[in-house]
């Protein structure tokens, strides 16, 4: 059985004061979504089978906006899935959920399915490739709209010149 803990910190900063348009029948503009998002993440993995885990994840957040004209919000996320060893060079996990989003007032809460996995591929022991795929809810800046699907796919190239000295490529598209 492994237990891991994680942390994420996520600043959000708009250089310009643009206006957005509308928000609950207030004006707003680009630095009105300035804001600070802070994760934490809790996993049990138990080993079920040889190469396989069940894993169950519970994720707790807040994201607070600087401004007042956008309300600050928390959610939390349960999620459950399998981590294993597709080849012996290759790593898979995948994890189905739900997240609910509670916001201050005026806007709306909202729920519903969350989606995560991942592929990392060791082709040498200097070399990896990792392919992320997300699949999650989050708010928007319309009122008539509470919140979008967002679908995050993200790649990472590693390779290790030393053992002290690593280079990376990567890229994401959402």
């Amino acid at each position: 059985m492994d237990l891991t803990l994680g942390y994420t910190y996520r600043l959000e900063e708009y250089r310009t004061e643009d206006a957005i348009g509308s928000y609950y029948g207030q004006s707003l503009n680009y630095s009105d979504l300035d804001r600070d998002e802070n994760e934490g993440e809790i996993e049990l993995a138990m080993k079920t089978w040889p190469k396989t885990s069940l894993l169950l994840s519970g994720v707790m957040g807040t994201i607070e906006h600087r401004s007042e004209k956008k309300p600050d919000s928390s959610y939390y996320e349960i999620l459950t899935g399998l981590r294993g060893k597709a080849t012996e060079k290759s790593t898979v996990e995948g994890k189905i959920g739900y997240r609910d989003s509670d916001f201050d007032e005026p806007a709306d809460d909202f729920g519903g399915l969350v989606l995560r996995g991942n592929l990392t591929e060791n082709f040498t022991a200097k070399d990896s490739l990792r392919l992320d795929y997300v699949r999650t809810l989050d708010d928007t800046n319309y009122t008539n709209n509470a919140y979008y699907e967002n679908t995050f796919l993200y790649g990472q190239y590693r390779h290790n010149f030393t053992d002290k000295i690593t280079g990376t490529l990567d890229g994401s598209f959402q």
